[in-house]
């Protein structure tokens, strides 16, 4: 009996002890599960956001478009704007909204020359928990149409034909189709959805709205507004999300939410105060978090504000995507937000890997950063180069030159030549020096007339800086970040390399059409032959033991024999080359044009004595590319092609022989470099 008792108590601790691990180990799961619902919910699908959503159809959407836009011009004191008015305010009341009414508002007419009733349609969904907490999903429903004779927006005829399907029935669609699924579900926060008029009369509507909001103190928790979804100009169109620094989080909440609650949406992520054109602004202005779905900003869409601006341009499966989102996106900020939106959704910058297209603006001295991390989602970001110094009288305004990325390091040495500056400043140029995970400027060093593109040791310690407009090159400590040494030279540089052991440079001279060899240990030039008429690019062969020479006006690719210093091959290239590319990879060298829509390819084999470099079949493209880069793998270039009122920057990938991406970029932009980390 003892024997047995003894057995059941050392079954009976065992059991206790397998019970407390069993226990312990649920409560750190729920922990876990709980810390990650917290801090990553937008991540996380739900079923019954997803049925809402499902609820938004193509059918539903056109029909909305095509309703408004037979009511022909909604001008703001137009007979159509009175109509588009009611119709809006029918469709929220048939939804059994909890409170439809107009919100009335009064404006100076200069065409009539009289003060203008303008009415915002406001319906508002009550938060069961936290009712003095809002969301706000705006659009708004007046148009515009230009005179045809000089295709100008015209004052003077405010009732020419603006049908507006585009600007703005696509967003007020998506506005209607989102009230009506959300309509009969019960969320923490209020919810209101705003049609907002006389947006094209200088954006009024939403500036009365919220100015007052901010006199009574609402708590606008975030406001969404949506402005032309439904033109694709290259699909697949990637719609545009605008935010300021304040708006941030928000939008990447949405961004987070569109892989979960979309098909086949792609997103260009997009952090610009100065994107200020349409009803999110005003919230901005007024302290609130905003932001702006747009196809592209700014509008590309031929037909915008245009009598011909009909549901016949529209993609209809676009816009329901973009309600669907909008759907998914209400409902986790009015029901499912359960900490501050900050600390809850602003993770976009801590993805483990991130590899960014970084350009520059010569013209508007910016700096533009592309995340190309995803590839249906697109983050742009810009970092002006310029700055105001205390006691001066204006803003550094500077001309970028060229760049040059560290080796082992996240810095980007930018080469600017001042345009304007302040009369202490004596330099004529500056080195930015700038941190592209941090994406700011750490360092600003004055140096001489025109500073062109230099280069790095292999380790990183010192850069070598040529100058167009003076016979010097300058060396800058990359610790210290200051000029150290600088000698003199013969001919003005454009451009400078330096060789792999660190002992030689070789730089070409634009003006002269001279290659200059360099002997860094003694900081000076060993020799120099001419290679021919402005050379504009120079880099060095895989094999290390030649150099290749892009001259632009003698329409030559020249090599270069590094130990016997001369001239061994000159291959034809074709009007406007004006860029060199090397791929290691797969050792292929491409020749950009600037004027021609071609690439020209060659090998760099070895595979003939007499022409180490076969010229392969030329590229065609449909557009112009005079600037671009060899991606990180070699497999796709990176090319950046002029546009009517936007560049872009496509991927062409090698292997297929098409273009596999497209970004919209600012005018005026060329292409720098692909940074990761």
């Amino acid at each position: 009996m003892k024997k047995n008792h003894s057995k059941r108590n050392t079954l009976s601790g065992f059991l206790v002890i397998l019970i407390m691990v069993m226990i312990f180990a649920f409560y750190r799961s729920l922990l876990a599960y709980l810390e990650k619902g917290l801090t990553d919910v937008a991540s996380q699908q739900s079923p019954t956001i997803k049925n809402i959503v499902n609820t938004i159809s193509e059918e539903e959407l056109k029909g909305y478009i095509i309703d408004l836009q037979n009511m022909g011009t909604r001008y703001t004191p137009s007979k159509g704007s009175q109509k588009a008015a009611l119709y809006i305010h029918h469709k929220f009341r048939s939804f059994g909204l909890d409170d439809v009414f107009f919100d009335t508002f009064a404006f100076w007419n200069e065409e009539s020359g009289l003060m203008e009733e303008g009415r915002n349609i406001i319906a508002t969904k009550r938060g069961a928990l936290h009712p003095e907490k809002v969301v706000i999903l705006g659009a708004h429903f007046d148009t515009i149409a230009r005179r045809s004779e000089d295709e100008l927006i015209s004052p003077i005829h405010p009732e020419a034909h603006a049908p507006g399907a585009d600007d703005n029935a696509t967003g007020v669609a998506v506005l209607l189709g989102v009230a009506r699924a959300l309509s009969s579900y019960q969320f923490d926060y209020t919810i209101r959805f705003i049609a907002f008029s006389a947006e094209e009369e200088g954006i009024l509507g939403s500036a009365i709205y919220a100015r007052r909001a901010a006199e009574q103190r609402e708590n606008i928790v975030a406001m969404i507004n949506v402005d032309m979804v439904g033109y694709q100009d290259l699909p697949p169109e990637d719609i545009d999300i605008i935010a300021d620094e304040n708006s941030i989080w928000l939008l990447d909440t949405v961004i987070k939410l569109a892989p979960h609650y979309t098909a086949d949406l792609h997103l260009l992520r997009v952090i610009n105060r100065t994107y200020d054109g349409s009803d999110h602004a005003p919230f901005w202005n007024n302290g609130y978090s905003a932001i702006c779905l747009m196809e592209d900003y700014l509008p590309t869409n031929p037909l915008y504000h245009a009598s011909t601006d009909t549901i016949e341009i529209i993609s209809i499966p676009l816009v329901t995507e973009v309600g669907r989102l909008m759907a998914a996106s209400l409902c986790h900020l009015a029901e499912i937000m359960s900490v501050s939106p900050p600390e809850a959704f602003q993770q976009w910058a801590h993805l483990p890997s991130l590899s960014y297209l970084i350009l520059l603006n010569p013209g508007s001295n910016l700096l533009t950063f592309i995340d190309i991390t995803s590839d249906r989602i697109t983050s742009l970001q810009v970092l002006s180069l310029g700055e105001v110094p205390p006691d001066t009288w204006g803003t550094f305004r500077s001309y970028p030159m060229g760049f040059r990325r560290r080796p082992q390091g996240n810095e980007l040495f930018v080469s600017c030549q001042y345009v304007r500056r302040p009369a202490s400043v004596k330099e004529k140029g500056e080195l930015l020096v700038l941190d592209l995970k941090m994406k700011n400027i750490i360092k600003r060093i004055y140096v001489g007339e025109v500073p062109t593109v230099g280069d790095f040791t292999s380790n990183g310690s010192r850069y070598y800086l040529p100058h167009q407009g003076e016979k010097t090159i300058k060396v800058i400590d990359c610790l210290s970040y200051r000029v150290v040494e600088e000698f003199p030279i013969a001919v003005p540089i454009s451009k400078l390399v330096i060789s792999t052991d660190d002992k030689q440079a070789y730089a070409i001279s634009g003006e002269t059409g001279k290659l200059l060899f360099l002997d860094l240990r003694r900081n000076k030039v060993d020799n120099e032959i001419a290679v021919g008429m402005k050379p504009v690019d120079i880099v060095i062969a895989p094999d290390n033991q030649s150099l290749l020479i892009l001259c632009q006006s003698s329409k030559q690719l020249v090599q270069v024999s590094i130990p016997y210093r001369r001239v061994l091959h000159r291959y034809p290239v074709y009007e406007g080359a004006s860029q060199l590319l090397l791929n290691r990879t797969q050792n292929r060298l491409f020749v950009l044009h600037h004027s021609d829509r071609r690439i020209c390819q060659f090998s760099c084999t070895q595979a003939e004595e007499e022409s180490p470099y076969n010229k392969l079949k030329d590229i065609m493209l449909d557009e112009f590319a005079p600037y671009g880069m060899v991606g990180k793998d070699g497999r796709v270039l990176y090319l950046v092609s002029p546009g009517r009122r936007y560049r872009r920057v496509f991927a062409y990938n090698l292997e297929q022989g098409a273009i596999e991406r497209s970004i919209r970029i600012p005018p005026g932009s060329t292409l720098l470099t692909l940074f990761s980390y």
